[in-house]
């Protein structure tokens, strides 16, 4: 491989001496895999070549590379130019490689797990195993189980919690995030206690002990755009750039199929049927569903695939724009690039995220005549109630049934 990266030999040999000469190769292909150019592949090489000849001064081993020695190395004053702009990260990321390879040693200290951590893992396996939720909805829980179990100083001792503990922690969570931050609160300790009491770690009474947090699901009406504020949103989107390409598929499958954030995250490669014109989409609970493929959503996905997705091994079909050409990390990220097509456009509804393209699809169908259970087949809903919020935007149904006014009209 950097045979193929270099042409002159003797920055080959150079690059392929002890003690990391054997491991370079392999981690530059990895690395081009990944999405980086050569030229910027070049940039890494020479960080790791210096790397190289640090370790061979100091008689330092590819099996001894530790945090520590990358730590002494960023604190060499000759080494600070060099490091100043992709050095710390590729450090960081060629030592990872070693450690996920098998040749160098993940320190003790990181091997050796607190009770806390040990803790966290046990949580997350139950959510993954047992309760069956989603990847992200697991780092939501274990993220916040995580600031709970910070906020307990000392030793960690499950038999000493309180109900008053529980109460009191819900309380300042609330002050600190709002209502429907709180919610979030409340369903991540409710899970954490439920597990630890079918352990038999806590009483059954601190379950039953964590606050209710009102939840009025149908007060408010959705919010919505009008049919040409959604064509303004796809048209702003740059299709000379390969972001305008891929921010313009991804709000036609929110607009048109009234997908989830997280769905269009976790949507791969193999799961477009292109012959049969069929999307399989990934829902909440592990559950799978066939959807046609409108010819509109399908030509953007394709376009953007076909002359715009940078080259790599990611099987999602959505990438980031700069290398490494990772997946797109969270459900949040598909609700930024709504929420700056919106500015783009200059449209300036109450709701920002993904969640606007769904409602508003929903309504339009609602609109158009089509029953709330078909509405809630296409969005993938598991309960009825979930789509009734709906019927609220029908307003020429709802006039239909209004009341007259006691008394007469005023």
């Amino acid at each position: 491989m950097l045979q193929q990266i270099y042409r002159d030999p003797h920055r080959v040999r150079h690059l392929m001496s002890p003690p990391l000469g054997e491991y370079l190769s392999a981690f530059a292909k990895a690395e081009l895999d990944q999405g980086f150019a050569r030229l910027t592949l070049h940039t890494h090489l020479r960080v790791l070549g210096k790397l190289n000849l640090w370790l061979q001064d100091r008689g330092i081993a590819a099996q001894q590379l530790s945090v520590d020695h990358l730590k002494r190395l960023q604190r060499d004053g000759c080494w600070r130019k060099a490091l100043w702009r992709h050095g710390h990260d590729v450090l960081a990321r060629f030592l990872r490689y070693l450690q996920t390879t098998g040749v160098a040693k993940i320190s003790e200290q990181r091997q050796r797990k607190s009770a806390r951590n040990r803790l966290l893992d046990g949580f997350e396996r139950y959510l993954r195993e047992q309760r069956g939720l989603s990847k992200w909805t697991i780092g939501r829980y274990t993220s916040e189980i995580r600031k709970f179990l910070k906020s307990r100083k000392g030793p960690l001792r499950l038999r000493q919690l309180r109900p008053s503990d529980i109460y009191r922690y819900v309380i300042d969570a609330a002050t600190r995030t709002g209502r429907a931050g709180s919610k979030g609160v409340v369903t991540s300790l409710r899970s954490f206690l439920r597990w630890l009491t079918t352990r038999g770690a806590v009483s059954s009474v601190l379950q039953a002990s964590v606050p209710m947090i009102a939840n009025r699901k149908l007060k408010s009406v959705p919010a919505v755009l009008a049919a040409a504020e959604v064509n303004r949103l796809v048209h702003s989107c740059n299709l000379r750039t390969t972001k305008g390409r891929r921010d313009r598929a991804i709000i036609l499958l929110l607009a048109r199929l009234g997908l989830r954030a997280g769905e269009v995250v976790s949507l791969r490669l193999n799961d477009i049927n292109w012959q049969a014109g069929v999307l399989c989409v990934r829902r909440k609970g592990g559950r799978a569903d066939s959807m046609p493929l409108p010819p509109e959503v399908g030509t953007a996905v394709a376009f953007y695939l076909r002359n715009y997705r940078p080259k790599c091994s990611e099987p999602r079909v959505f990438t980031c724009v700069r290398a490494p050409h990772r997946g797109l990390g969270h459900s949040s990220t598909v609700s930024s690039i709504v929420a700056t097509a919106l500015r783009r456009a200059g449209l300036n509804p109450p709701n920002t995220g993904a969640h606007l393209l769904r409602h508003t699809l929903a309504s339009s169908l609602l609109g158009r005549g089509a029953g709330l259970g078909e509405i809630g087949q296409l969005l993938g809903h598991q309960a009825q109630a979930s789509t009734e919020v709906y019927s609220k935007v029908d307003i020429r149904g709802l006039r239909s049934v209004a009341q007259p006014w006691p008394g007469g009209a005023k």
